[in-house]
This record gives structure tokens, C-alpha cells and sequence, in this order.
């Protein structure tokens, strides 16, 4: 059984971001906190915050902690759950915010999950536990969400939080979700772990999947990007490059599915100061591959009705 937790003041890092309307009635509006306030349990931080939406504990062991905003307006298009890069929270500013408040507002709810910190570099056998409860987390995201009538639910993570989405949608049932976008996906370099060679897992993903990435993102990030496309590119697929509005894209359509890699010029890893383009990166992508219909009773509601 979800338990919702009463929204008091949040610590959130707010650069441009503006805060929500409260999911509930009778909250109100946070107004901006101070940038230097990152408490490291952001699991208490939540039953202590007031933020726009509905701060939730869902079942788990440890109980998962995260942030849902319903989609807003009469076209509901689905759900799409968010993972913060390593040692943030689930209203991060960078990345994370601008999508968690930003694609309600066209008709996509969201979930931002609060997964734990792992000591930087990560150990090979850390790292691994990290991606055990990570994906039961996520689980239990996705659950929550088809228990509230979303048909389709995509998964999206920043950082550390892509690799944890990679490794979790490399080994999901092909109904689990419908899509995965990844944003400065990390890269741990070579490694014995095949769950950690994250280039690699991409070839067993098996839904529509967007590649985003910085020219000016952490290096790792940036040049693993080649071998990010060939992984998927592994078997009879085409693929195409060209560049419009300063950001270069890779195409490949393998199926139904479709895999779009975009490099955006002078980007770095925050997409610092471009978070309305990577609003509208993202929107674009799901509209026109992830939209889909919302169950409300016995029968889906088709989107935009």
C-alpha cells in the first residue's frame, strides 16, 4: 500500500527551475531555497520537504522514496520515471527538475525516485549490489504507475542514473516499458562486469531508446558515444548522421523499435543553461515515439480524449 508523505520546505537547488503546483489541494507553491543546502538523506529530506507534487514511500526493502506529478491537460500520453545521477535527489535542478515539473504540463506524469549514493570511483562489487536494488526499485516504480492506469511507462536516468536505467531495461520483460531515454550515459570504461559495459548493454535493449549527450560532458561520457551506436547498431541495422540546430543525431530503426542518438554542442554534463532545449528534446522524442493511451476503467482512453 502506497503511503503519501506531507510536503513541508525542500532543499532543492533551484537555479531556473520554477517549483510546481502541488499535486494535493491544500499544499501551496515552494518558493526557491538556498543553492547550498544538499542534505545526504534525501529518504528523511522528503517527509520533511514541500515541493510540487506528491511526495510517496513505496513498498520496499529499503521503502522507495520519490516524487510523483500527474500529467496535466486533456491529452494524457503516459508516464515516465526519472533516476537522479549519483549523489543527488529527485528534484535535482540539473536535468532532472526541468523534466520531473516540465513534461506534466504536456500531458506526461512523472516519477522521480530517490536510489542511493555509491562512493566515487565505484568498486566493480558495489557497483553491482547498487544495480541489484536499483532495478527493484525501479520495479516497484513501475508497478506503482500501471496501479494508477498507465499503460505506458518509459524510464529515463541522468549520469549514474542512465547506467542504472540501462542496466535495468537491458533486462526487462518486453512489457515492462515502452521506452528509455538516457542522458550523459556513464561509462566505467574496460571491465570484467558485463552489467557495468554500458555501450554494450544497449544492444540488448529492445525498445525506442534516445542517446543524449553534451559535446562538453564529462569525457568518458563523450567518448564512448561512437560505441554507444555501434552496440546498437550491432545486427542488419542502418544508420544515418546529420546535423540541424547545432546538434548532431544518429539514426537507427531497428523494427518498430527506434534509436536516436543527439550531441548537443557545448553542452556540458547539467545541460547547464539549455534545460528548455533538453525539455524540448526530450517532449518531442515521447510524443513521437513513447505517446500512448492511459487506462481509466475497464477500457483505455485513447491520447488526447
Amino acid at each position: 500500500m502506497k503511503k503519501a508523505i506531507p510536503l513541508l520546505f525542500f532543499g532543492l537547488l533551484a537555479g531556473n527551475v520554477p517549483a510546481q503546483e502541488a499535486a494535493a489541494p491544500e499544499e501551496e507553491v515552494a518558493s526557491e531555497p538556498p543553492a547550498e543546502m544538499v542534505p545526504t538523506d534525501w529518504a528523511t529530506r522528503l517527509r520533511e520537504s514541500r515541493l510540487g507534487g506528491l511526495a510517496l514511500e513505496l513498498p520496499g526493502d529499503p521503502p522507495l522514496f520519490a516524487l510523483f506529478e500527474e500529467e496535466r491537460g486533456s491529452k494524457d500520453q503516459g508516464a515516465i520515471v526519472l533516476v537522479h545521477d549519483n549523489g543527488r535527489h529527485p528534484a535535482w535542478p540539473a536535468v532532472i527538475e526541468p523534466l520531473r515539473a516540465g513534461l506534466p504540463e504536456h500531458g506526461w506524469a512523472t516519477l522521480s525516485i530517490h536510489v542511493p549514493a555509491i562512493t566515487e570511483p565505484p568498486e566493480s562489487g558495489e557497483m553491482v549490489e547498487l544495480l541489484d536494488t536499483t532495478r527493484t526499485q525501479l520495479q516497484a516504480a513501475i508497478r506503482f504507475l500501471t496501479g494508477r492506469g498507465y499503460r505506458n511507462v518509459v524510464v529515463a536516468g541522468h549520469g549514474m542514473g542512465a547506467a542504472m536505467v540501462t542496466d535495468f531495461a537491458a533486462a526487462a520483460q518486453d512489457a515492462e516499458i515502452v521506452g528509455v531515454v538516457l542522458i550523459g550515459l556513464r561509462n566505467f570504461g574496460a571491465t570484467d562486469e558485463p552489467r557495468l559495459d554500458t555501450p554494450a548493454l544497449l544492444r540488448n535493449i529492445r525498445v525506442s531508446l534516445l542517446d543524449l549527450y553534451g559535446s562538453k560532458d564529462h569525457p568518458d561520457v563523450v567518448r564512448a558515444a561512437r560505441s554507444r551506436v555501434s552496440a546498437v547498431q550491432a545486427g542488419p541495422l542502418s544508420t544515418g548522421q546529420y546535423a540541424r540546430g547545432g546538434v548532431t543525431h544518429f539514426d537507427i530503426e531497428p523494427g518498430e523499435a527506434v534509436f536516436r542518438q543527439i550531441r548537443f554542442e557545448g553542452a556540458d554534463h547539467d545541460f547547464t543553461g539549455l534545460a528548455p532545449e533538453l525539455l524540448k528534446t526530450v517532449r518531442g522524442w515521447l510524443e513521437r515515439h513513447a505517446a500512448g493511451m492511459r487506462i481509466t476503467t475497464n477500457t483505455a482512453k485513447p491520447r488526447g480524449k
